[in-house]
């Protein structure tokens, strides 16, 4: 199981080549990733399954629900009927599945956020270009690094804060931006291995993931957002740095 985080296809090949050594299946969760592309083909086209999400806050959104993309067939099929109970027709069911029908409200809302989807991504992504354009130079922040070769929908705009370049912490900056009634996001944290429900199951240390973790901050940015919005944010965290 790979994740495409933040809209950012992961390293598909070097998956595939592990996948296809030791002949495993591969899932991609593909939450973030509706209309991203690995070597310009849709990050749906890797893999056996990739799961993507129409949450309210993805690019892409049905208010609740999501997608799931199966190559295999009888897979496909059997997804249909796992998402009404396992249940192929006259309540015989098959197998114990879910109720996981999408109301037809929330398919309407998607139908219609496909029609301005190229649109939406276009704008998204001129605010992702003025961030950078903005922020690319002020020491001790970083921008996640996406591959030439790959597209991000950019589900959200994710930079990691040093504080020892930048001046002040990921939580001081955090803190300073909504004191300005800016609102910004954290993701992810804590990681998965210090969440309560699941750190009795892992005794490893993950040096990486809490680095990032402890340092990452997502910047506001959605499709609609005005530039003003963005040169603010940018010029916020210029007058926060210690170090220009």
């Amino acid at each position: 199981m790979a994740t495409h985080v933040f809209g950012n296809p992961c390293q598909i090949d070097e998956i595939q080549k592990i996948a296809k050594k030791y002949n495993l299946k591969v899932i991609y969760d593909a939450a973030h990733a509706f209309g991203s592309e690995y070597k310009n083909k849709s990050v749906a086209q890797y893999g056996d399954i990739s799961i993507f999400s129409f949450t309210p806050t993805k690019v892409l959104t049905a208010g609740e629900g999501g997608l799931i993309v199966a190559k295999n067939k009888k897979l496909s099929e059997k997804l249909k009927l796992a998402r009404n109970n396992g249940d192929s027709i006259n309540r015989k069911e098959e197998f114990l599945g879910l109720t996981a029908r999408m109301p037809e409200l929330s398919a309407i809302l998607g139908i219609e956020g496909l029609k301005i989807f190229a649109g939406a991504i276009k704008k998204r992504l001129k605010l992702v270009d003025l961030y950078k354009k903005q922020l690319s130079d002020v020491p001790g922040i970083y921008f996640q690094e996406i591959a030439p070769f790959s597209f991000s929908v950019y589900k959200d705009l994710a930079i990691i804060v040093d504080k020892n370049k930048f001046g002040i912490s990921r939580d001081e900056l955090l803190k300073e931006l909504l004191r300005r009634k800016i609102e910004s996001k954290v993701y992810f944290y804590p990681p998965l291995h210090k969440k309560k429900v699941y750190k009795k199951y892992s005794k490893l240390s993950f040096s990486a993931t809490d680095f990032v973790s402890d340092r990452i901050i997502s910047l506001p940015l959605y499709s609609h957002m005005p530039q003003d919005h963005a040169v603010k944010v940018c010029s916020v965290i210029k007058s926060l740095s210690k170090k220009i």
